[in-house]
């Protein structure tokens, strides 16, 4: 057993390894390893060399490279290949145009429908968010950034809003993965998530979903221009 193979293994969670159907497993197994680096930005996918790791035929390889590619991780060029996906500055301005928007309205769906335990636990989180005796060694800010905001959408209440979210991958499958170049260390223990927080929890939708909005595209404006003049049109990712 190569040590490639043993690493997604180890790295799979129970539900992972419960899932009903190869091409199920062979997706989540390939989106893992975008997510961890090991299959890096702009690599070309050798499909038989990946089901010899997930101990598969290529059939479900395929179908998984085919959900994933519908997803944006992965990029199909006809005549060379399937390639893990590359981000430009400007796709990720785009993206975060459209998390801004999927975000906002769950942040105002959420204002109108959280219970009161809903309400606290929101709250709670966002100001250990912001505890400086929280040791990164147990619970990074990153972790910590996409948990809150899954909070947020799971809050909502709206089914369709969290297929939507939960699709595109936005947060956790690449602004996760950019966070060297977007969060600059000292900037990670803002206060922030807890504005979002107390305008959530205040029941006004209209005032959760400014905040929202002016957390996620504004916020970036720096660091995506610097990032632009260092990236050009070259790929960041």
């Amino acid at each position: 057993m190569s040590p490639a193979k043993k690493k997604v293994r180890k790295k799979a969670p129970s539900s992972l390894m419960n899932l009903e159907s190869a091409p199920e497993y062979a997706r989540e197994a390939i989106r893992e390893m975008i997510n961890g680096g090991e299959i890096s930005s702009g690599h070309r996918i050798d499909q038989r060399e990946l089901a010899k790791k997930l101990e598969l035929t290529t059939v479900p390889i395929r179908e998984a490279l085919c959900w994933l590619e519908a997803e944006g991780l992965v990029k199909r060029i006809p005549g060379r290949g399937v390639f893990c996906k590359t981000y430009t500055v400007d796709d990720i301005q785009e993206l975060l145009e459209i998390r801004g928007a999927l975000e906002s309205l769950a942040a105002g769906l959420a204002a109108e429908r959280m219970g009161q335990k809903q309400k606290e636990t929101l709250l709670n989180f966002a100001r250990h968010m912001t505890d400086e005796s929280t040791e990164d060694v147990h619970e990074s800010f990153l972790d910590m950034h996409v948990a809150f905001h899954r909070m947020i959408v799971e809050f909502s209440s709206s089914q369709a809003l969290i297929n939507i979210w939960n699709f595109t991958h936005i947060t956790n499958q690449v602004l996760v993965r950019l966070a060297a170049h977007i969060w600059p260390a000292e900037a990670r223990k803002s206060h922030s998530h807890i504005e979002i927080a107390e305008a959530i929890v205040s029941g006004d939708r209209n005032k959760a979903e400014q905040v929202m909005k002016n957390h996620i595209l504004p916020t970036y404006q720096e660091r995506l221009l610097a990032l632009r003049e260092e990236y050009g049109d070259d790929p960041i990712l």
